[in-house]
């Protein structure tokens, strides 16, 4: 009688570690991403670029991008690269809660502050910190999020650039006010 007991707890214990390996996931994320509202890069009509307080404003006109105040042509392919991270910003995973910004490049002075603009209206505001190990990853920060998380892919050169990085270098024609 004695011996059966222990067959049958011993089959419960059994029962048990197995129902625990097959339904345990130890791979389960324990924190939510935020929604991050889409944006289309065509109604992006003005994007401010900002780094250790200098300010790059670059603003669209007839589908065309100038920078700053004295409306110097900007280069149509690295602002349409530039677009293109804001319009498809992707987060894949939050890295840090502790608000420590320095391992991450996201301290003032080499943070890189992205606003995007439809109208007067602010779509999109991100911070750029460094590429992440791998190069497929880089560290951001939302505006309103104090925490860091990973976003898919490696952009920060992208929009590390200065206002003569950025200027359309091709001739004006003899006709243009601006010759």
């Amino acid at each position: 009688m004695k011996l059966k007991k222990e067959y049958f707890i011993l089959a419960g214990v059994m029962v048990a570690l197995i129902l625990y390996l097959f339904l345990h996931k130890s791979n389960r994320t324990h924190y939510r991403l935020p929604k991050i509202p889409a944006v289309s890069g065509k109604q992006i009509s003005k994007l401010e670029v900002a780094k250790a307080g200098k300010t790059i404003v670059l603003n669209k006109n007839d589908n065309t991008w100038y920078i700053g105040s004295k409306a110097y042509p900007a280069d149509s392919a690295k602002v349409k690269n530039m677009i293109n991270v804001v319009e498809k910003l992707t987060l894949t995973a939050l890295v840090s809660e502790s608000k420590n910004y320095v391992r991450y490049d996201l301290t003032n002075d080499k943070k890189i502050n992205i606003k995007a603009w439809h109208g007067k209206t602010l779509s999109r505001e991100f911070d750029i910190g460094k590429a992440a190990a791998t190069y497929q990853h880089t560290f951001v920060r939302l505006a309103a999020d104090p925490n860091v998380y990973h976003a898919r892919g490696d952009f920060r050169q992208k929009f590390d650039q200065t206002v003569d990085d950025l200027r359309d270098m091709t001739e004006l024609p003899d006709n243009d006010p601006r010759h």
